[in-house]
């Protein structure tokens, strides 16, 4: 198992899980899992080609092309990691600059703190900073909903999705 954002690579949580509970596990993406959830039951319902995102602590998203949903080798949708910026830091997953150090709630927080010396609980904070007149709080969000613009523009631009 991956995850970048905990510093895991290859922990066996599948065993450990089934170890402690005495029965089968499964895991599975938890945004591909929500993707399967719109597509079955939500707003993309009928919808062949599909593109779900989550933005948290990462950003992520589930694709569905011809109503199937892209594993590929099991890190399709890492949308957090497609998109070199411009004044991104170090991520977790190693590379420099990816969209999710510029744009997830988490990096939000992160950037609005280190750039004001003012520790916020939250990428919510930073939206009422900014609401409020607080110039970097302003500068941080527009950054992001910038970054994440041109992504989401790409995606559209290359799968077409409803």
């Amino acid at each position: 198992m991956l995850s970048s954002n905990l510093g895991w690579r290859d922990a066996p949580v599948r065993a450990l899980a089934e170890q402690a509970l005495g029965l089968p596990v499964a895991f599975g993406h938890d945004v591909r899992a929500a993707g399967e959830a719109e597509a079955r039951l939500g707003a993309a319902r009928g919808c062949r080609e599909v593109v779900t995102v989550a933005i948290g602590t990462g950003i992520a998203g589930s694709i569905r092309v011809g109503g199937r949903a892209i594993v590929g080798a099991g890190l399709a949708g890492e949308l957090g990691h497609t998109l070199s910026v411009p004044g991104g830091e170090r991520c977790p997953c190693g590379a420099n600059g990816c969209l999710e150090t510029i744009a997830s709630a988490g990096a939000i927080a992160r950037r609005y703190t280190r750039a004001t010396g003012r520790p916020v609980d939250g990428a919510r904070a930073v939206l009422v900073a900014a609401k409020q007149g607080d110039p970097e709080a302003r500068r941080v969000w527009d950054e992001a909903v910038e970054a994440l613009a041109e992504q989401l523009a790409r995606i559209v631009a290359i799968l077409s999705p409803r």
